[in-house]
């Protein structure tokens, strides 16, 4: 009895004083006893700035990188605010906050030094954008000012404004965060035409300006970006998943993933560091559609929103793949065998080919097709199976252009038994070196110069023609790929010898007035 006493006692206080545990949870959010009492500092960028002039009360100002503020005392009532605003909603209402200052970079003054001026911060209570706000349109602010700061005595210095208060009441809900208006309400009382305008950096100029927040407690991580992955597959066959978070308190982080959509955790990773990519191994057994979403929690165990669904469809049949081959080489009017894979899908299977020189073939599996051509030509492959699925594959030919004639540089002339020195010449017009020359020396007699050799570069070869007469060199060249040139020739005169003549008519006259001198000549030899 005593001890229900006691309990009853315990709830009426934490009713009366707002005392609650050191554990709470919700959908999105964890905190523990180890949270309480951490100290961080984080700096936010805005997500809207823009000023409104009064004189042009239709024109928009906020793609400028700079921000105006100007006492409505000068010409024509020429008032110039800035509106700014920055996103909290990663700041937790459980947050508590100890200091919270809107930092903008002063970064230059028009007409008059405003040094000392006052400018008063007030909280915005309508909404706005920055990319339509006008002074025609402009949001409504609270007539108490949140907080003031003053100009200093020169440019090129950073401004403060205490907004604490205003921070507060944005994360904790009461009061919806429309951001803060800047004005300068001091009336001037010097020369209309000179009053003077104060200019601040926008987040479109640098430096941009900043919201720094110091709180107590533990920020949970950002929602993960959206599974990267692939949206379709196989059952059985394993595919690869990624997603990154960061974590304003810079805590280390583990990710959970769900990977058939029911909202609960299949899988947690270690804790990495916070911004690090978490990439994971998964394959569905069975065919059907799943809902893959993943959800961070830091090293305190407070855990983020589930990030947006990427939805995986695992098929119940194997896709229909197409493999063209390829690369295909060969060369002009050359007959060249196309090949292919193909698996998945339904048989029986129609194949069209496109050759990429304008030419098509359909129906035979590894047709046979030649270039008229040199070139590089893409060659594409489209299968269809018996349920209209197609799928397509792409490959190249590479058809090679034979090397030039070849050019014969040597005499045209000479004499028998006597050496004399050729040299062979091809250019390749694609640049690719001669692999060899094949000569006929028309006398019977072939050789080859083997290379390779860089195409342009003269080879030379020697040869003696033995008797006289009239000969043709033929030659060809050979490229690297196989494809040869046209024979060249050259033709050749070895003339017979004049002492050699002259010698041979005065033995055939001797041996017609001496026939014995024959006789003993057939008897000696």
């Amino acid at each position: 009895m005593y001890r229900k006493i006691i309990g009853i006692l315990i709830c009426i206080l934490f009713v009366v004083t707002g005392i609650v545990p050191l554990c709470v949870t919700s959908d999105n959010i964890t905190i523990n006893e180890n949270n309480i009492g951490t100290t961080n500092t984080i700096m936010l960028y805005p997500s809207d700035d823009a000023h409104i002039h009064q004189h042009y009360p239709d024109t928009n100002a906020g793609y400028l990188p700079y921000l105006f503020v100007t006492n409505k005392a000068g010409v024509w009532n020429w008032e110039q605010d800035g509106l700014i605003k920055f996103d909290l909603s990663i700041i937790p209402p459980y947050i508590t906050i100890i200091s919270a200052s809107l930092n903008l970079y002063y970064n230059v003054y028009i007409n008059n030094n405003p040094a000392g001026r006052p400018i008063t911060c007030y909280r915005i209570m309508s909404g706005w954008n920055e990319m339509s706000v006008t002074w025609n349109n402009r949001p409504s602010y609270y007539p108490t000012a949140t907080s003031t700061a003053y100009v200093p005595s020169s440019y090129g210095n950073w401004m403060s404004w205490d907004v604490k208060n205003d921070v507060s009441l944005f994360v904790s809900g009461p009061i919806t965060n429309y951001g803060w208006q800047l004005m300068d309400k001091t009336h001037w009382t010097g020369d209309p035409y000179s009053v003077p305008y104060i200019s601040y950096r926008t987040r479109e100029g640098s430096p941009k300006p900043y919201l720094e927040i110091e709180y107590e407690g533990n920020i949970p991580p950002n929602t993960p970006s959206k599974p990267s992955g692939p949206e379709s597959g196989l059952p059985g066959t394993s595919y690869t998943f990624s997603t990154s978070a960061t974590d304003l308190d810079n805590d280390k982080i583990r990710y959970g993933w769900d990977w058939d959509g029911n909202f609960e955790i299949d899988e947690w990773s270690e804790l990495i560091s916070s911004g690090s990519t978490d990439v994971r191994e998964h394959l569905w057994n069975s065919s059907g559609a799943y809902f893959v979403r993943v959800k961070a929690e830091d090293e305190n165990g407070v855990q983020s929103d589930w990030s947006e669904v990427l939805a995986v469809f695992i098929e119940s049949e194997e896709f229909l793949n197409v493999d063209a081959d390829g690369p295909y080489n060969g060369n002009i009017m050359e007959d060249i065998e196309f090949d292919n894979t193909v698996t998945g899908g339904t048989p029986p299977y129609e194949y069209l080919w496109d050759y990429g020189d304008g030419n098509t073939s359909s129906g035979d599996p590894h047709p046979t097709h030649n270039y008229g051509n040199a070139g590089n030509y893409t060659v594409t492959l489209t299968v269809t199976d018996s349920e209209d699925d197609t799928a397509s594959d792409t490959t190249w030919a590479y058809i090679n252009a034979p090397p030039n004639t070849p050019i014969i540089d040597g005499p045209n002339s000479g004499k028998p038994e006597t050496l004399y020195t050729y040299t062979f010449t091809s250019v390749d017009s694609d640049g690719d070196d001669i692999s060899e020359y094949t000569i006929n020396w028309g006398d019977g007699l072939n050789e080859t110069i083997t290379g390779p050799f860089i195409s342009g570069t003269p080879q030379t070869k020697n040869h003696t023609w033995d008797s006289q007469g009239t000969y043709t060199i033929k030659a060809k060249a050979t490229d690297i790929y196989g494809a040869e040139s046209y024979w060249a020739t050259l033709t050749v005169s070895m003339p017979k010898n004049k002492m050699n003549y002259l010698l041979n008519n005065l033995f055939e006259r001797f041996l017609h007035y001496f026939p014995f001198f024959e006789e003993i000549l057939n008897q000696i030899i």
